[in-house]
């Protein structure tokens, strides 16, 4: 059985772009937190579209704290507590 999970970027606290097989520190890539608006707010939409779409497996699931997926050499994460 096949399962499609829409994410709603408001349910998005803050999102995480970088390169894949590195650490999630911010070496690699950005942080982006709901609470700074701007630039951050389109990325977690844009990571929202991502982890909704069906054709991408997710990479990593701690449920109720952040799911990731990647695609080629990048690394998304979507966080739902509070960062």
């Amino acid at each position: 059985m096949k399962y499609t999970v829409k994410f709603k970027a408001e349910a998005i606290t803050a999102a995480y772009s970088g390169k894949n097989g590195k650490c999630c520190c911010g070496c690699a890539g950005t942080h982006y937190r709901r609470a700074d608006g701007g630039k951050a707010t389109a990325m977690i939409a844009k990571v929202a579209k991502i982890m909704s779409d069906p054709t991408i497996p997710f990479d990593l699931v701690e449920p109720g704290t952040f799911v990731s997926k990647v695609i080629g050499n990048r690394l998304y994460t979507a966080y739902f507590d509070e960062r």
